[in-house]
């Protein structure tokens, strides 16, 4: 059927339709193929009669389209006799995208891309503890762009945007992991 299809990578559109998948019956390797390392986990939870929920954040099928999916099972069970299981598999890549856009919108500067105030405060706050646990220094340095006003002033605030938008790519030319701009 269709969302096995999707799935597997046949079609294109992501969307599962529930009622694609009514009385459907397939093997989990049929589904997400060999390579899919939380069946066993899935298994022994659906043999102990236990649900299972897990998010895949990076799943790849076999025609190299890549997702994230939400796994939830349900044992079926009848007078404490494992029948079966109910399986749902929900694509969550736009939700998973939508909050690392928000996360990331939250954390750094839209003109820029840099870090913005509360991020740095946040990252240098772990810089110190980690310097003082580890008896090494934090340098903090900060820059003053001379006559930056002036530049709004005269040529406007699109002029100054450019000007930190440059300054901004020049110093991320310096940026590693020992240290953030």
């Amino acid at each position: 059927d269709q969302s096995t299809a999707e799935l597997r990578g046949l079609y294109e559109d992501t969307e599962i339709m529930a009622q694609d998948v009514v009385d459907a019956n397939y093997t989990l390797n049929e589904l997400f193929g060999h390579n899919a390392t939380f069946i066993p986990s899935l298994l022994d939870n659906i043999n102990s009669a236990k649900e299972f929920s897990a998010e895949l954040l990076e799943y790849t099928n076999d025609h190299g389209h890549t997702f994230s999916l939400e796994i939830r099972a349900y044992p079926n069970l009848q007078e404490q006799k494992l029948l079966g299981a109910f399986i749902s598999v929900h694509d969550i890549s736009e939700q998973k995208a939508a909050a690392e856009k928000l996360a990331y919108m939250a954390m750094h500067d839209p003109l820029t891309g840099l870090i913005n105030r509360w991020k740095l405060t946040e990252e240098f706050d772990k810089a110190v503890a980690k310097a003082r646990y580890t008896q090494q220094e934090v340098v903090l340095i900060l820059l003053d762009l001379d006559n930056f006003k002036a530049i709004n002033d005269s040529l406007g605030h699109g002029a100054g945007d450019l000007v930190s938008v440059e300054v901004a790519k020049r110093l991320q030319q310096f940026n590693n992991e020992s240290h953030f701009i």
